[in-house]
């Protein structure tokens, strides 16, 4: 069962947060929002991470944040309920994410979703209690966005492929080439929601956005470094 809290965004919710139970050294996951914008992160120090993210200017338009964790939590279970979160709350559309979506891959840890999906669904129905969410997941799963989201988990394969071609793009764009690259499957292999990936993950490049936020340190973050390096100027 896990623990979930909502208090103000600011220096007296700060306090509050430090005597939560799970506040310091515990994984948790937190959105902070406000009445039309939100922002998922997961965190093993919500108090540290709070008294951070109070510093940046682009969290300063956020009113109130909730955390959630529990004595059961560790890493691979935030990593997965923050991705759950994301995901849904995207298509659900009752508050904008400023996410970015670099990091929304398949993890492959011991503690799968699926182990935690009766947990996940009964925090989802506790944030529409609270009012943070509208609807309901079976309303969000019959959304054709949903199907699309560009925060949608990629699979192993599509995460591969996705790299490949950033890659690809770095190498074009230094190179200053014209160049096509072509992306071969058959019907359901999830070519569409690739597609719709890269174009956000490319969308949030352009915008300078620090996508490094959403990446887990692993094999590909060099990858991605690059990437803003190149398409984030």
């Amino acid at each position: 069962m896990s623990s979930i809290v909502n208090y103000s965004y600011n220096a007296e919710g700060l306090s509050k947060i430090k005597e939560w139970h799970y506040g310091i050294n515990w994984p948790a996951v937190y959105i902070i929002y406000n009445t039309d914008t939100a922002y998922v992160g997961e965190t093993l120090d919500v108090v540290r991470r709070t008294e951070q993210h109070l510093q940046e200017d682009e969290f300063k338009q956020f009113t109130d944040i909730c955390l959630i964790s529990s004595k059961t939590y560790n890493k691979s279970v935030i990593l997965d309920l923050e991705s759950f979160l994301i995901k849904y709350m995207s298509a659900e559309e009752s508050k904008k994410l400023i996410n970015g979506n670099a990091g929304v891959v398949d993890h492959d840890y011991f503690y799968r979703e699926e182990a935690y999906e009766d947990d996940f669904r009964d925090v989802w129905k506790e944030l529409v209690s609270l009012q943070i969410v509208k609807r309901s997941i079976a309303e969000i799963e019959n959304f054709e966005l949903f199907k699309y989201s560009p925060y949608k988990t990629l699979n192993e394969e599509q995460q591969r492929t996705a790299y490949d071609i950033l890659k690809r793009l770095g190498e074009i764009n230094n190179a200053s080439q014209k160049s096509l690259i072509e992306v071969r499957g058959g019907a359901g292999t999830g070519k569409t929601i690739l597609a719709v990936y890269l174009v956000k993950l490319l969308t949030d490049l352009n915008r300078n956005k620090n996508a490094l936020d959403y990446i887990d340190n692993n094999e590909n973050a060099e990858t991605i470094r690059h990437l803003v390096k190149t398409f984030g100027h």
